[in-house]
């Protein structure tokens, strides 16, 4: 990578998203992130820790068992048998009792929360660094204990701002959440990461008025394709037709609504394309989840692939189809074209910003453009290669090189 490094006396990597994430089904691409720095700071010669917060408190590891953790996230290493404390985890599965169980064998203390602030800066030498960037345990207690460190410095990657741009598409209880985790990343946070311009001004116009600004950067986030593997694809799934292919949690802000009315028009014809819909069902979609159980035509939904799985029917698709409402970065979007699939996305800023002209932009509130769009796909081989030339026309696909080599400099 060419890393060039800063040189705090220790950092502290946040893990408790990842780690909530054991046995929840495929990871999403914030936890991809946060496996991504847990991996790169773990080689580095910066000694690290991890915080992991659990029923108890706050969960602290050493280096030795950083390394303990990161194999058994990556599944080189099988996660232990569930404690007895594990036994109140009510509305976990099994493995994930097993991971909050390792977590409490692993740690050198846990930190209860009635003394927290005084109590979590003596895990850590002084000049610690501290950095969480899954939108996850970001509290004024944790914040401020490590502010109560000398000389420590706190970066916190802002992902996006969503649930503020677009309540509508998200839980009651989110927004103010949000809210609330956003003011204290700029009341707290040395060095605010964001993973696009995009989200950097959303951010700027959401904190205006605020007593405190941070250190705001952009730095955008690499991208890691997992390989094509076929034999992880379901046996009876039939590719030799024409598909496309769609990624996402099925939410209102994904717009799968928009996909399955055009898929209701195209089935008219016998030889229409299929749609496959890869994506867990998320939240406050109960129409097209009832649209989904009727089995339409030409549909066929995917809840848990594995990551060579998506590859593997991403590469054979005619393109990737995201006519998404709203996004910080877009992780699917660059996936396809780091493996020349053909985009057909909606009209956003951000996709502008990172992928220039490589995806064929369509209007989100344009049925016929989207149909015609797709249509075109769906019978000319000729436009499905056009992607290489595409790739031709744009910027480059940012690196995981890339954004170490900045923010190891800054943290």
């Amino acid at each position: 990578m060419g890393i060039t490094t800063n040189k705090p006396a220790a950092r502290c990597l946040d893990l408790t998203r990842l780690v909530s994430r054991v046995g929840r089904g495929p990871w999403t691409g914030i936890d991809r992130v946060e496996f991504e720095y847990l991996k790169v700071l773990a080689a580095t010669d910066i000694t690290l820790f991890a915080l992991v917060r659990i029923a108890d408190g706050q969960a602290v590891l050493e280096p030795e068992n950083v390394l303990s953790l990161l194999a058994r996230l990556d599944g080189s290493r099988q996660w232990g048998q569930p404690d007895l404390a594990s036994r109140f985890l009510r509305k976990s599965n099994s493995t994930h009792r097993r991971a909050v169980s390792d977590i409490r064998r692993l740690s050198t203390r846990v930190v209860w929360k009635a003394g927290l602030v005084e109590n979590l800066g003596d895990c850590f030498p002084a000049g610690t660094a501290y950095l969480n960037v899954g939108h996850c345990n970001i509290s004024a207690d944790i914040l401020s204990a490590f502010r109560n460190i000398p000389g420590t410095r706190i970066t916190v990657l802002l992902h996006d701002t969503i649930p503020l741009d677009f309540p509508q598409y998200q839980r009651p209880e989110t927004v103010s959440a949000f809210s609330v985790m956003l003011q204290l990343m700029a009341e707290y946070s040395d060095l605010m990461l964001c993973n696009s311009e995009q989200t950097r001004k959303c951010a700027l116009s959401h904190l205006a008025g605020s007593t405190r600004m941070p250190e705001m950067t952009v730095a955008y986030l690499g991208i890691t394709n997992a390989l094509p593997r076929m034999k992880d694809l379901p046996t009876d799934l039939d590719l030799s037709h024409p598909y496309f292919v769609t990624i996402g949690t099925i939410e209102p802000r994904k717009n799968h609504r928009l996909l399955l009315n055009i898929w209701e028009r195209l089935t008219k014809n016998a030889d229409a394309p299929r749609l496959f819909i890869v994506g867990q069902r998320g939240w406050r979609n109960e129409v097209v989840f009832q649209r989904l159980d009727g089995h339409p035509n030409g549909v066929y939904e995917f809840g848990d692939l594995s990551d060579g799985a998506v590859a593997a029917m991403l590469v054979g698709a005619r393109a990737l189809l995201f006519p998404s409402h709203a996004e910080g970065f877009g992780l699917p979007v660059a996936e396809a074209k780091k493996l020349g699939v053909p985009v057909i996305c909606s009209e956003l800023p951000v996709f502008r910003e990172i992928f220039g002209e490589y995806p064929i932009y369509a209007d989100v509130s344009d049925l016929y453009d989207w149909e015609t769009k797709i249509g075109n796909l769906a019978i000319n081989s000729e436009a499905v290669n056009n992607g290489e030339s595409r790739l031709g026309q744009a910027r480059p696909i940012p690196t995981w090189g890339d954004h170490f080599n900045l923010v190891l400099r800054l943290t």
